[in-house]
């Protein structure tokens, strides 16, 4: 009963601090949106609601582009059970609930492995709360499946170390459920990136136990075939996807892009938002890849991160060596490109060359400092620790020093680092007069701990920001002024799809900028998306998309090579063919586009500098008609007639096609 209270107990302090965190989505109505979740998976998951509605399996999307696999792609989540709660509830809301109980879930999940590490309830509390708030877990919240990934590393490894104290069939499944359910959640990426460090810890309790290694190898062997059996059903097709697209060969920009820049590195402990302030233009290259962070913080604080250093020091009952190694380790492999040895490490560990952006590591890092932590207060509070608490009081001082001279000493250049270094030199300066005040166990410890967790708090309480409640509601104008007809396809051209289209057609770098006349609401730039509806946004309102941008890699590759040709013959004869053979019926652009097959239909107020216009594909064929000959060759050779005829790949069939070209009607689309 007091361990049962003691998980309750743990879960009712974490559950009010995620509240706080979500107070806008959960007592104001409002709504997250920030980057995939509005451009992808609300559309996903739509898709997913339609299809089970119209009584089919949930296999196929046929929404996005000229159609897509679903439940063979992981990111859609169709056999994780929670993704089954979408029928429902409105998405936005059902959002709502999944992060919620994934930031609780992670959080508690750190507590109780804590707690399993021998540290104390109230030293296990900081742990899982430092986890919950820091910027790496945190700035998951965008990324539906990582989240949920990230969140099941401590489950990970407190149900490992509870198999290695009594090998069994019982607890066996329950360890096969964990990496299964990650699987099923589409973040393998954390089972690659937690396994290791779950790993580690295993080693180490098995050697401080002592215990029979064959017991243990037997439980966790058959606890891997239960997870890979569990998890078959997602795994086989999204491979055999993977092995049939750009997936197979991802190149070394592909799989090093969002790699943490050492630089960068130093917002663990300065508080500086590095995606909203204003860096010279020389350095966002730099820093960023072009490109806004993965990450939007990997901040964890002073407090929190001097008490980690103790932790990890000081000798004991604890893991203190595993945690070092694989901490390091892990920021190795966050900095990517930028590490000198990250190619040796991935040659000496293959699955990690299956990671996409290496910033990731960042996470399960943060996790085994949350735990440090924990360990800290504990050494604090143990009989004798006056020379440790003199030790973490010096180095307090010297940070603080450090970060106060660094303040008075930026550059101009860079004057928005000053309020973010007297913040972490104040917290600093705090520490270390908290530690060397008298009778510090009773009164500073706990206001250490609080200060760590306050600090994490106040400094996040805005990293996911919310859009007002109607933001999903009603279609884009663009949508309501044409009438797509029953099986039309749509192509919204993409300025971004190649790097000189914007300046080229529209006189700035970038095309989706909203003019700044408007109010400054981060949400707005997500809201004008939506009202010039790029792929894969179409498939929130049901819309057929047609060419567009491989964005996750999942296309065949003829179908990538058939959308990079549209825009490099646009306009043109051959443009005209794509279009037509596309079924694309409506055509949207920012700029006057001079095709033979397009009649400009109207100009529609949009959310950017220019009107949008809506053209109508003139001669467009239709989804489904019938053709009466098939022959070799391509799409652009003289003579070919899509109206009758199919190419086929290889040498033509030696029997002609009797049936004559005309119409076919679809009778039903699921």
């Amino acid at each position: 009963m007091t361990e049962r209270r003691a998980v309750l107990g743990l879960a009712l302090g974490l559950s009010l601090l995620a509240t706080h965190h979500m107070r806008e989505a959960l007592f104001e109505g409002r709504v997250y949106f920030e980057r995939d979740l509005h451009i992808q998976w609300y559309g996903q998951m739509e898709s997913f609601v339609h299809a089970v509605a119209q009584g089919a399996l949930p296999l196929w999307d046929p929404w996005v582009g000229f159609g897509q696999p679903m439940l063979a792609n992981p990111n859609n989540q169709i056999l994780y059970p929670p993704t089954w709660l979408n029928l429902l509830m409105v998405p936005a809301s059902y959002y709502k609930l999944y992060l919620f109980v994934h930031l609780v879930g992670g959080g508690l999940g750190a507590s109780l492995l804590a707690l399993r590490l021998g540290i104390s309830r109230p030293a296990a509390f900081l742990a899982g709360a430092g986890f919950l708030l820091c910027g790496p877990f945190l700035s998951l919240a965008n990324a539906w499946n990582h989240v949920a990934g990230a969140g099941l590393v401590p489950w990970l490894a407190l149900c490992f170390d509870r198999l290695i104290e009594e090998p069994g069939t019982r607890r066996a499944l329950v360890l096969g459920l964990v990496p299964a359910l990650m699987v099923l959640a589409g973040s393998p990426d954390y089972l690659l990136l937690g396994g290791p460090a779950v790993l580690a810890l295993g080693l180490w309790r098995l050697r401080s136990r002592r215990a029979p290694v064959r017991p243990v190898l037997l439980a966790t062997t058959g606890a891997a075939l239960f997870a890979i059996g569990l998890s078959a059903a997602q795994w086989v097709p999204s491979l055999e996807l993977a092995r049939r697209t750009a997936r197979a060969n991802l190149s070394a920009g592909d799989q090093d892009f969002w790699s943490l820049h050492p630089i960068a590195l130093a917002q663990a402990a300065v508080p500086v938002d590095l995606a909203a302030a204003p860096v010279p233009p020389a350095w966002e290259d730099v820093l960023f890849e072009g490109r806004e962070p993965y990450l939007f913080s990997v901040y964890m604080g002073v407090p929190l991160l001097l008490l980690a250093a103790l932790g990890m020091a000081a000798r004991g009952a604890f893991p203190r060596g595993a945690l070092t190694l694989m901490t390091l380790l892990l920021g190795l492999v966050s900095l990517g490109r930028h590490a000198p040895l990250h190619a040796l490490l991935v040659a000496t560990v293959p699955p990690l060359g299956a990671v996409r952006f290496p910033v990731k590591a960042m996470t399960v890092a943060a996790l085994l400092l949350a735990l440090a932590a924990g360990r800290g207060i504990d050494v604090l509070k143990s009989t004798g620790a006056e020379g440790a608490r003199r030790a973490l009081a010096a180095a307090a001082f010297a940070l603080a020093a450090l970060f106060a001279v660094a303040r008075w000493g930026v550059d101009p250049s860079f004057v928005f680092l000053e309020p973010p270094l007297g913040h972490a030199a104040t917290l600093g300066t705090v520490v270390a007069l908290l530690l060397l005040a008298p009778r510090a166990a009773r009164v500073t410890l706990p206001a250490l701990g609080a200060l760590a967790i306050g600090d994490l708090a106040l400094t996040h309480r805005s990293l996911n920001p919310t859009a007002p409640p109607d933001f999903y509601a009603g279609r884009p104008a663009l949508i309501a002024a044409a009438d797509p007809g029953d099986w039309g396809r749509w192509l919204v051209l993409d300025y971004n799809t190649r790097p000189e289209w914007s300046l080229r057609h529209l006189g700035r770098p970038k095309a989706f900028m909203v003019p700044s006349s408007l109010p400054p609401q981060y949400w707005r730039a997500a809201m004008a998306v939506r009202l010039y509806p790029i792929a894969p946004l179409l498939a929130s309102w049901r819309v057929f998309g047609s060419y567009s941008r491989d964005l996750l890699g999942l296309l065949p590759p003829p179908l990538v090579r058939m959308n990079d040709a549209l825009y490099d013959l646009l306009p043109g004869p051959p443009f005209d063919l794509l279009l037509r053979v596309g079924a694309v019926s409506h055509f949207a652009a920012l700029h006057d586009v001079d095709a033979k097959s397009l009649r400009l239909e109207r100009h529609i107020r949009g959310p950017f500098f220019e009107d949008i216009r809506l053209y109508r594909v003139e001669g467009s064929l239709p989804r489904a008609y019938v053709a009466s000959e098939a022959r070799g060759g391509t799409l652009l050779d003289a003579g070919f007639d899509p109206a009758r005829q199919v190419l086929l790949e290889g040498e033509p069939p030696r029997r002609p096609v009797s049936a004559e070209p005309g119409p076919a009607r679809i009778l039903d689309y699921r």
